[in-house]
């Protein structure tokens, strides 16, 4: 580059440090270093050992920072930069392929991450140290319309942490999941009916079992015993629980109650002292 050159020849022939390089591209030193040493982009050297871009340096950092914002890795890079056009363009149709796949892919999180979002947005205010929201998908509170029972479930109870623990699991179980549970709930009630029409004492271990795969069986959020006791305040206070089982075995709600407070003594519990935790 000794003598004169015109603006043009300047402009065509100019050789840059790293320096100015990084500034006008965007990458960092430390990657152009990294560049040079796996042989991506190795510029020539002043006698100094300065790097100094040339035109041709230069070009092919602009294709290597192409290939990069298309998801290429830099040993794919490598490869592409010194194929064959047919070769390059097989490399394209591939990256395509991957790239659709993963739009599928982040669609999908996108539309569960609106869902989780939606089901936790209240309608109104909340309380909470209330008791329990409640499943869409449960059969409890038959007789009601089941929408306004949702409606009035997320109204009550998005905010809380049961809540969110709930709709984490409706959005991420498939529907066979759902109704497999569902359908396992239904099972444990049905049971919870015969005993007590069988005259099964609910302060024995036969009807605190049955309490326990009842508190196992609200899949919706993880149930302690403590809660179990909540929630059986609420079976005797809400009309529509009372009904709910009422309607499966005739003074199943009192029983059911009892073998509750009997199965959360059996974990060390006074259900007079239960809370919501």
């Amino acid at each position: 580059m000794n003598g004169k050159r015109t603006g043009e020849e300047l402009v065509e022939e100019r050789y840059c440090r790293i320096g100015e390089v990084a500034e006008a591209t965007g990458v960092s030193r430390r990657v152009l270093r990294r560049w040079d040493e796996i042989g991506l982009v190795s510029p020539s050297r002043t006698w100094s050992g300065y790097r100094e871009y040339g035109p041709d340096d230069l070009e092919r950092l602009r294709r290597v920072m192409v290939y990069r914002e298309l998801g290429f890795d830099s040993d794919r890079i490598r490869e592409v930069l010194d194929a064959p056009v047919a070769a390059v363009m097989g490399e394209m149709e591939d990256s395509r392929v991957a790239l659709e796949g993963k739009i599928v892919e982040l669609q999908e999180i996108l539309k569960t991450l609106n869902k989780l979002i939606s089901l936790n947005q209240a309608e109104e205010g909340f309380e909470a140290s209330d008791s329990t929201p409640v499943s869409e998908d449960c059969n409890q509170g038959a007789g009601e319309d089941d929408g306004d029972w949702s409606r009035q479930a997320r109204t009550r109870w998005a905010g809380s942490r049961e809540w969110l623990e709930y709709s984490e699991r409706v959005v991420t179980m498939s529907r066979h999941d759902r109704k497999e549970a569902g359908a396992h709930l239904v099972e444990v009630e049905s049971d919870l009916a015969e005993a007590c029409r069988g005259g099964v004492d609910p302060r024995g271990e036969v009807a605190m079992d049955l309490a326990e795969r009842h508190r196992d069986a609200l899949y919706w959020y993880r149930v302690t015993p403590s809660m179990h006791c909540c929630l059986a305040r609420m079976y005797e206070a809400d009309g529509r629980f009372r009904h709910h089982y009422e309607e499966l075995e005739p003074g199943l709600t009192n029983w059911l109650v009892e073998a509750i407070e009997c199965n959360a003594r059996r974990h060390g519990l006074d259900p007079a002292k239960a809370i919501w935790r």
